[in-house]
């Protein structure tokens, strides 16, 4: 990622060994192979915006997490600061096509503080780390709402293994394991 990468956030591995990265900071999301080729780009390299599908817009918010469904679909969490982030969910194909968004700023179920981390379960549930608003909600991959966990802390990033749930609880240094 030399000179590639201006703040790398957020990665995943896919069932092709190919990575996925987000740039908070060029608002951007990679897809490189192994070698480190740009395979896809989705996003505006430094510019920040709306996703706009009506106007062409085609830029995320401080992309920071993202997790792929069992069929490729991709799931992008964006707006890593509370201040001037658009907190939210971004839906896209395996071949970066858009599908839907949502979200947006606020404390309600379905809304955001910073939408910090995003992780899929076995049922296929996308957990979403809404960090300041110190809680984990849980939605289908449509974007409906299911239920939501709150933490003492910040819940930064989950990692869903075949036993466990892990959470970062950020700015307290924890590991947590869910059972």
């Amino acid at each position: 990622g030399d000179g590639l990468l201006n703040r790398a956030h957020g990665l995943r591995i896919d069932k092709a060994d190919n990575l996925w990265v987000t740039d908070v900071n060029a608002h951007v999301v990679l897809k490189l192979n192994r070698q480190g080729a740009v395979l896809l780009t989705l996003g505006t390299k430094g510019e920040a915006g709306e996703w706009n599908e009506a106007t062409g817009s085609h830029r995320f918010n401080q992309p920071t997490d993202i997790a792929l469904g069992r069929n490729g679909d991709v799931f992008v969490t964006q707006g890593h600061t509370p201040e001037g982030g658009d907190p939210r969910v971004l839906k896209f194909d395996k071949s970066g096509k858009f599908i839907k968004t949502w979200g947006g700023k606020g404390t309600e179920p379905g809304k955001f503080a910073v939408a910090h981390g995003i992780a899929v379960d076995a049922k296929g549930l996308l957990w979403v780390a809404d960090r300041e608003n110190q809680r984990i909600q849980v939605f289908d991959q449509d974007g409906k709402y299911i239920r939501e966990m709150k933490y003492a802390g910040l819940p930064c990033s989950i990692s869903i293994g075949d036993r466990y749930v892990y959470l970062v609880n950020g700015f307290a240094g924890q590991l947590l394991r869910l059972d």
